[in-house]
């Protein structure tokens, strides 16, 4: 009689995921990184949006616009595949 775990995967198949899970670790960092900053500028472009929407009564003319050009750029950047162009917009 033979007692097998039940998940049905023998030792080879878990050594080959295993590898297989190290071998695209850097990969997935880095995708991951990417989805975070895309996901932070997102957020700060939309919370922009909404307190210039709510707010921008208040706020004079030239601060106004500046903040406009800035959350175009943004957006811009966004659309875009350069993960520094995100950064910089933002830092802005």
């Amino acid at each position: 009689m033979r007692i097998m775990p039940s998940s049905g995967l023998i030792d080879d198949e878990i050594d080959r995921m295993v590898k297989e899970a190290e071998r695209f670790s850097e990969q997935d960092r880095k995708r991951k990184e990417e989805v975070e900053l895309r996901n932070r500028a997102d957020s700060t472009a939309y919370s922009a949006e909404k307190l210039l929407r709510e707010q921008g009564d208040k706020v004079p003319g030239n601060i106004k616009s500046d903040i406009e050009t800035k959350i175009s750029a943004l957006r811009s950047a966004l659309q875009g595949q350069s993960l520094d162009d995100i950064r910089t917009r933002l830092s802005d």
